[in-house]
Order: C-alpha cells, then sequence, then structure tokens
C-alpha cells in the first residue's frame, strides 16, 4: 500500500474531498473519525442524493483513511485525491469478493490481490 504525498513541513494538513450523507454523519460524530470532518460551507446539493452534502477531511497514510471510511459503508463517496479512492474502491472490492455468493464449496474465501 501507498501513502498520499507527503505534505511539506510546517504547510497545511493533506485533505480529501468528500460527499456525505446524513446518515454517514451521525457514525462520523459517533466513531470521531474520519479526522477533521468539515462541511463545505455553501455546498451545492448533491444531485441524486437528497441530504448528501460535500465536506473535507484530514488523510494521514492512506491505509488508515481508507479503514475510516469503509467504516461509513455506502454512507461516504471520496471526490479527491483519486488515488484514496482508487485505493477505497480497491478495499471495498476485496470485501465484496470476499462476502460474494458461491455455490463452490472449495471456495477459499480469499479474495485475488
Amino acid at each position: 500500500s501507498s501513502d498520499l504525498p507527503p505534505v511539506p513541513s510546517g504547510g497545511p494538513p493533506a485533505r480529501a474531498l468528500i460527499r456525505i450523507s446524513p446518515r454517514g454523519r451521525r457514525l462520523a460524530a459517533l466513531l470521531g473519525r474520519p479526522d477533521g470532518l468539515r462541511l463545505r460551507r455553501q455546498s451545492a446539493p448533491v444531485p441524486g442524493r437528497g441530504d448528501w452534502v460535500e465536506a473535507w477531511i484530514r488523510i494521514g497514510p492512506i491505509d488508515t483513511t481508507v479503514l475510516d471510511l469503509l467504516a461509513l459503508g455506502p454512507d461516504v463517496e471520496v471526490r479527491q485525491p483519486a488515488e484514496l479512492r482508487h485505493q477505497l474502491a480497491h478495499a471495498a472490492h476485496r470485501i465484496a469478493t470476499l462476502h460474494a455468493d458461491s455455490d463452490d464449496p472449495n471456495r477459499s474465501g480469499e479474495p485475488a490481490e
């Protein structure tokens, strides 16, 4: 796994742009993560997604951020950076593969890398 580009020392923390549902906001508040969740001011409604809003989160090591976002399930979508979006999609695919129904009794349940 990789990390996002380091932030120059003394610079602002690295951030990701996400879309999050009302349920996702409640979960994030209960879990205390992802770190630094800030709703975008004057964010336009997310088309086709009712009460979803755009927000910023602080990001550190990508593995940690992916786990934080996976905890919110389908109530969060990463818009940028692309690397975080890709890593989250990869992790979600591995989970879906692991839990897919299969008629093969010899299936190991291990997702392909």
